[in-house]
């Protein structure tokens, strides 16, 4: 297949897992946090896909479809709904720091790692608030298993050689805000030492992040 081909098939995956993150998050703020974590983990699946080195248009039209489905599932979600979304929005999350849709990136900036770490943070953040709804120790157990994955996901050891200082930036603060949010959750799990230690690092992300600020950088 001609690279060209490749590289539509990859923008092709990677604009239908964002779709996909995008839809997640309005189902969060619909209060609907079952499908959402559905959608968020098709989504990270799709993303996934986008960047294997083996691709066919007919693996191509499979995940369209599947894409199409989660899609045609979540409109028949949101269509059965008759209640205020503000309300539930206020009800459900004001606690809680907020899903992301993934960024409009044309130049692609982020890396396929960043988005994933995006879309992995949104499915974290989807079991959190499952579990704190519901008192589920499962979900919450759940949760820091993603947030620790989307941390991992946030690789920084290249950030010396790397020119956007923006992008590095957004990487510290998705960190530190994963790192915060896992620290909560193993409050809420009555690991207080766990939950201090993640504070802490969380709390380093945040430096970072500031140290890491194009107008804390000196000038060139």
């Amino acid at each position: 297949m001609p690279l060209e081909s490749e590289r539509e098939i990859t923008m092709l995956l990677r604009n239908l897992a964002a779709d996909l993150n995008d839809s997640g998050v309005y189902l969060m703020e619909r209060g609907d946090f079952d499908l959402a974590s559905m959608t968020f983990m098709d989504a990270a699946l799709m993303m996934n896909r986008a960047f294997c080195a083996d691709f066919s248009c007919s693996d191509l039209l499979d995940e369209s479809d599947k894409a199409f489905k989660c899609a045609q599932r979540v409109m028949e979600r949101l269509n059965s709904k008759d209640d205020d979304p503000n309300e539930r929005r206020s009800e459900h999350l004001r606690n809680y720091s907020p899903p992301m849709d993934l960024p409009v990136d044309p130049n692609e900036l982020f890396s396929v790692c960043d988005l994933s770490a995006i879309i992995t943070y949104n499915l974290a953040l989807s079991f959190h608030v499952r579990g704190d709804i519901a008192g589920n120790t499962d979900f919450l157990v759940k949760s820091l298993s993603w947030y620790d994955l989307a941390v991992s996901l946030l690789k920084t050891e290249g950030d010396a050689n790397d020119e956007n200082m923006s992008i590095i930036q957004c990487r510290h603060r998705l960190a530190a805000t994963c790192l915060s949010n896992a620290s909560k959750v193993q409050s809420a799990l009555g690991r207080q030492d766990a939950a201090e230690t993640l504070l802490k690092k969380s709390m380093l992300r945040l430096s970072m992040a500031v140290l890491s600020s194009p107008v804390s950088s000196p000038a060139a």
